[in-house]
């Protein structure tokens, strides 16, 4: 049920989304042709004012968001956004932290700027639900009236048109002199395509039916009320509308009007469109007619009188009939003006309906307009944090690096549908959070599991991401039988690097040309800077690094390759990354980036500390990227003293400083962290190629399992709901005030 919910509010969103901006638009071009209508109806022929009717046909077919340079929505705003926001504003502010903005207490004139800030935006950033629905949105409300309404009128469509192909069929044929007379009448029309003729007691008037086969329809007393002459001239006027092909046009009009049926701007254009193509009519039928022309008005009073002196049974599905005074200003014309030239759209009116259709058919206003404006209030605005897609990481720092995130196995395998959900839209790399390690990939001699990873790459690929491999060679999650022989003891050097060796190419080279980067070696040096003893340094030696690098770019020569480790800000660390890196390139092993796990805290390492480090591993001359970075709101823990606690509830629940939520000021504090932190990443952008958080949302992190199970942090940028944090906002400030 709660799926059906989701599509219901999330389709009807789309609905309004797309309803609001097209009414606005249409709406603006029936205005401005009504007027050009009222100004040029004496001066140009009636064909060329239903060449630009039809523009609001075109229009209605095509996207609400086309827009063009020279579209006049260039210079205007959609108040429509406003109708929208409006409702919206006081849950955009309610949910700041203490009320407050990061610029200071909320006051009218940053409302003000969020409002403008927010014009700028797409439709599909408001009323973004955070959680799984529980209930149906006022949006799903308006979808579900639309669909219960255009689906009567729909049933209604099509009733009526079973009604007139009944009433075609119980019809009679007309005898041989009125074919005669029918066939001269195509000549003289020029209709090559076929037209029946048939005679009805029940229609009121003569009127075309039929789409692929139409039929002229006439009410079986008229003939014997006009005279021949009068008779051919009917003929000749329905004959026009076939030659035309205003049948198939009325049909597009029918569900358009349909689809549209909220709108009156249709309603009233299509009106316009049927009384003007009657005008067109009537001049296509006195060019036939030529000198005889003045029979014309004569012929279509007789038919009035007739018609309108019966009960009328409208064939037409949805419209309006032609009233008495539409009637008598049609003939009033024809009797008072010089007779029609021609009723064709020669080439210069052609001209004319095309450009003020490139001026008038992209109406959604340019981006380009506000540009300026954009970035002058950018820098101040006042974020919410009730709106988790109110902005895309990936697109705010395009121009400095890339942002990333680490997927889970979870979320390929559609447990955690909703956070891989928002990963195309914020970010442009992914990392494999550890479905891609040793102990899951290979667990067993000759088995490997791809399922995961498989969907990994596909995942990436299909959202046109740059794709990282996590990792190849560590010091953890690295099965027994690795390091073992059959007997369980110590396998030799050789065979170690043979089953390295194997491992890297049966892995790297199934993703080869698909996988951009892989983490090649990771976490070998110790906090004391020096090299990390580990089974890989113990039975191969130090040299195992270079062999892994080695192996995996024989695997895929043409991914990038990189060493990713913790504590790279320490100055040991770092002059032990520059000697690794010095060393391999000594030795002509490829080596393309660092990768700085960024898994620090509020307070250590310091902005200093990590500017400094940046500074100086960059002299290297390969990428630096932060690759796996979360803030630990909660202390610290020595790692080796784990066991200590894992039946302590006192030093856990010690440890677990908020169970439950994070106080307001802490997600300032951690807002704070971030902006000082991304100020720097902005600062040296021209050095780091990529951020990757590691994961996308507080409940998905690592460290509400370490040190115990259970322990609630909040690291990342969104929080368990997928809300945007205040940090979040803090992150997109910085790339706004570089800006």
């Amino acid at each position: 049920m709660s799926n059906v919910l989701e599509l219901l509010n999330s389709a009807g969103k789309g609905f309004v989304e797309f309803a609001w901006p097209m009414m606005w638009q249409s709406g603006m071009l029936v205005i401005i042709l009504l007027g050009a209508d009222y100004i040029l109806r004496r001066k140009i022929s009636a064909v060329l004012r239903y060449g630009l009717w039809m523009l609001v046909i075109a229009k209605l077919v095509l996207p609400a968001s086309l827009s063009s340079p020279v579209s006049i929505g260039r210079f205007m705003y959609m108040p429509v956004d406003f109708i929208k926001m409006a409702g919206h504003i006081k849950s955009q502010t309610a949910n700041i932290p203490g009320n407050q903005l990061f610029s200071g207490t909320t006051n009218k004139s940053q409302i003000n700027m969020l409002l403008i800030e927010r014009l700028d935006r797409p439709f599909s950033i408001l009323n973004q639900s955070d959680t799984f629905p529980r209930m149906v949105t006022w949006q799903g409300w308006v979808l579900l009236l639309w669909i219960i309404i255009a689906g009567a009128m729909t049933a209604f469509l099509i009733h009526r048109a079973m009604f007139v192909r009944s009433l075609v069929r119980q019809s009679k044929e007309t005898g041989d002199e009125m074919r005669r007379i029918l066939d001269n009448c195509r000549k003289t029309m020029n209709v090559r395509s076929y037209a029946g003729l048939k005679e009805s007691p029940n229609a009121t008037s003569p009127v075309v039916c039929g789409l692929l086969r139409p039929v002229i329809l006439l009410p079986q007393q008229l003939t014997s009320n006009i005279g021949t002459s009068q008779f051919k001239i009917v003929l000749m006027h329905e004959l026009a509308h076939i030659r035309r092909m205003d049948l198939w046009v009325n049909l597009v009009q029918t569900l358009l009007q349909i689809a549209y049926f909220y709108n009156p701007f249709v309603w009233f254009a299509n009106w316009m469109i049927r009384r003007v193509r009657e005008q067109a009519v009537d001049e296509a039928v006195q060019v036939a007619l030529g000198e005889k022309s003045s029979q014309y008005p004569e012929a279509l009073l007789k038919i009035a009188r007739f018609a309108f002196g019966r009960p009328a049974i409208n064939l037409r599905s949805i419209g309006v009939i032609e009233s008495r005074s539409e009637l008598a200003e049609r003939i009033k014309k024809m009797l008072n003006g010089p007779a029609p030239k021609t009723a064709k759209l020669n080439f210069a009116g052609a001209i004319v309906v095309i450009l003020i259709g490139l001026l008038m058919l992209p109406m959604a206003r340019s981006m380009t307009a506000a540009t300026n404006q954009k970035t002058e209030t950018k820098s101040k605005l006042a974020c919410s944090s009730a709106d988790s897609n109110q902005y895309s990481l990936k697109d705010v720092f395009k121009n400095d690096f890339r942002v990333g995130t680490a997927i889970s196995c979870n979320q390929l395998l559609n447990k955690d549908t909703n956070d891989i959900a928002i990963v195309p839209s914020q970010f442009n790399s992914t990392t494999s959070e550890h479905f891609l390690k040793w102990s899951y990939v290979h667990p067993e001699p000759g088995k490997y599991n791809f399922d995961a990873a498989d969907r990994y790459v596909a995942f990436g690929e299909k959202n046109k991401m740059f794709i990282v491999g996590h990792v190849l060679v560590g010091p953890d999650q690295i099965p027994d039988w690795v390091f073992q022989d059959d007997n369980g003891k110590t396998v030799s050097r050789e065979v170690l690097l043979k089953r390295m060796r194997e491992h890297i190419m049966a892995v790297v080279s199934r993703y080869k040309g698909r996988i951009n980067g892989w983490d090649v070696v990771n976490n070998a040096i110790g906090k004391d800077g020096q090299m990390l003893e580990t089974k890989w340094s113990k039975i191969i030696g130090p040299d195992y690094i270079q062999k892994a690098f080695e192996y995996a770019h024989e695997a895929d020569p043409d991914a990038e390759l990189y060493y990713n480790d913790y504590n790279v800000w320490s100055p040991k660390n770092i002059d032990s990354v520059v000697r690794l890196v010095s060393s391999l390139k000594a030795n002509k092993v490829r080596i393309d980036g660092l990768g700085l796990q960024a898994h620090w805290g509020l307070d250590t390492p310091s902005a200093c500390e990590i500017e400094k480090s940046i500074a100086t591993l960059s002299q290297t001359g390969v990428k630096l990227m932060i690759s796996e970075m979360d803030i630990s709101v909660l202390p610290f823990y020595d790692f080796s003293k784990v066991r200590e606690i894992t039946n302590n509830p006192a030093m856990q629940k010690k440890l677990n400083l908020y169970p439950d939520t994070l106080p307001a000021e802490v997600q300032e504090k951690l807002a704070k962290r971030y902006g000082e932190l991304f100020a720097v990443f902005h600062k040296h952008a021209d050095k780091i190629s990529r951020v990757t958080f590691w994961g996308v949302q507080d409940g998905q992190s690592w460290l509400n399992r370490w040190p115990f199970e259970g322990r609630a942090d909040y690291p990342l940028l969104f929080d368990r709901n997928l809300k945007s944090k205040p940090a979040y906002y803090a992150v997109i400030k910085t790339a706004q005030n570089n800006q």
